[in-house]
């Protein structure tokens, strides 16, 4: 029980900081879009995305000693743990330096492009700061980490989404207020060295004292692992980083239009919101995951998986059901740029997590159970079948066709060899398992789909009533949609007699 209290509070969390990632992509989108025209959102989301390729710098050092460093803690190993935390610290921050300064003569020597001459100009001077501001955070890296190591991860939760709203209403103030593309984002440097760094520091320099920077040894044994295990997460991660980056950057250097940038950007946008659901609460569970098998425990490990997948995938299928139902709405009301929207690419972009929902916590288990070669070979496919689907599928329209085979490749390539590598990982995990969870999300997508369905009835020239219908009818299918497919019924007890005991201690 003290577990599920503990993981609990941690989705609790997690929660506040979904609603803190919608403010994030919704908000600041649509003041862009409004203040600086399609344009200078085509550019805005070229400089982030450009700058986002720094993650790929730290050659896979951020995973490893996070991993090392978790597991080293949960074995009772503290002096080695402090060991990998001072190690990975200062390689990180060496890495993350050079990789910044990479990227900044990148874009002086092969300028960015968005598809509008005026707009290009400024791509250099928004890229440094956004840049150093990304440097920042990942030399953070295993400082937030420390708090996953300790079983704190809720506070690391809470910091990381005070500091994210700090960021989100400093630099949409600024837009309101018609500040530039470049003045925004040293807006975005200075809210991060305020709200996430100072408050950081200081918080574990109180937390965990004997967690500080000073000399370290890197014995034979330990080098050997990072020689070996680094260069696969760093290669996975790269994987993840081009095929969430390439696409636009690829449209940038190409397209010849900046609404085709735009337009390819906010469908993902609003695709992500689904994604972003199974990812931060896959972090969560993925640290249950770390610490199981960190001691052992198969039979543990195998039914957290299934029941986490199983409850994070009904979550997302309702969620994707939403917004295929009011995607068009909410696209008016937040963009102004009805024209931009299309509901195929939105299909395509939202389809594959639903489909196969395990795929974000297969990826956090086999990073945590340090086989990052598995995930390279996999994303190898997934990059071949992408490709051949790109120039192979017969799609005029460029953006649908980029989608389309980004879709094929993560359903086929991707998500199916996932199910493969987690049964070698556990033999618990029968395939049937994990198609269960299939099952279950494609269940929970048809029954929300079903109770939005008069939604397709309203007149469309009603939208401020077709929004306050769909969000309660949304909020009723949410609610019974995951109370009856999203856990079994020893958890739903669980959770209503924990819920109980809460409401009457407080009442």
């Amino acid at each position: 029980m003290a577990v599920l209290h503990r993981v609990g509070r941690e989705y609790i969390w997690q929660v506040a900081a979904f609603l803190v990632v919608i403010l994030d992509r919704l908000l600041i989108p649509g003041l862009l879009l409004r203040g600086l025209g399609v344009d200078g959102f085509a550019g805005w989301m070229i400089a982030v995305t450009f700058a986002s390729l720094l993650t790929i710098f730290d050659l896979g050092s951020t995973r490893h000693f996070s991993t090392r460093m978790l597991a080293l803690h949960a074995q009772g190993q503290q002096v080695q743990a402090i060991q990998a935390y001072r190690a990975g610290t200062a390689l990180i921050a060496a890495l993350t330096c050079v990789g910044g300064l990479l990227l900044v003569l990148w874009a002086t020597l092969v300028p960015l492009q968005s598809g509008d001459a005026e707009t290009n100009r400024t791509l250099l001077p928004l890229v440094v700061p956004i840049v150093l501001a990304l440097v920042l955070q990942l030399m953070t890296g295993l400082r937030q980490s420390l708090y996953r190591a300790h079983q704190q991860f809720a506070r690391e939760t809470v910091i990381r989404t005070s500091a994210d709203v700090v960021r989100v209403v400093a630099i949409a103030t600024a837009a309101a207020m018609g500040a530039s593309l470049v003045t925004l984002g040293w807006v975005w440097l200075v809210a991060v060295a305020v709200a996430l760094l100072l408050p950081l520091f200081i918080d574990t320099r109180r937390r965990f004292p004997a967690f500080v920077l000073g000399r370290f040894a890197i014995d034979r044994e330990q080098f050997s692992a990072l020689i070996r295990i680094a260069p696969g997460y760093w290669l996975a991660a790269m994987a993840a980083t081009l095929f969430a980056a390439a696409p636009i950057l690829a449209l940038g250097y190409f397209a010849s239009a900046a609404a085709v940038v735009a337009q390819f950007a906010l469908m993902r946008t609003i695709a992500n919101l689904v994604r972003q659901v199974l990812q931060m609460f896959a972090n969560v569970f993925g640290l249950e995951l770390a610490r199981r098998f960190a001691v052992g425990d198969s039979a543990g490990f195998a039914i957290v998986f299934s029941q986490s997948n199983r409850f994070l995938g009904v979550q997302a299928a309702v969620v994707a059901a939403i917004l295929l139902v009011l995607g068009r709405d909410l696209f008016g009301l937040w963009t102004n740029q009805v024209a931009l929207f299309d509901a195929g690419v939105l299909m395509l972009a939202i389809l594959p997590p639903v489909l196969l929902p395990g795929m974000m916590l297969s990826t956090e288990a086999l990073a945590y159970a340090e086989r990052p070669w598995v995930l390279v070979r996999i994303r190898l496919i997934q990059l071949a079948i992408s490709v051949a689907a790109y120039f192979t599928l017969a799609i005029a329209d460029v953006a649908l066709r980029m989608m389309a085979a980004l879709a094929i490749g993560e359903v086929v390539g991707f998500g199916v060899p996932l199910m493969f590598a987690m049964r070698s990982l556990d033999r618990e995990l029968l395939l049937r398992r994990q198609l269960q969870t299939v099952g279950y999300a494609t269940a929970a997508l048809i029954g929300a789909s079903v109770i939005m369905a008069p939604l397709w009835l309203w007149p469309a020239q009603d939208i401020a009533v077709r929004l306050m219908t769909g969000a309660a009818l949304g909020a009723v299918a949410f609610v019974l949609i995951v109370a009856a497919l999203g856990v079994d019924g020893t958890r739903r007890s669980q959770l209503i007699a924990g819920t109980t005991s809460w409401l009457s201690n407080r009442l």
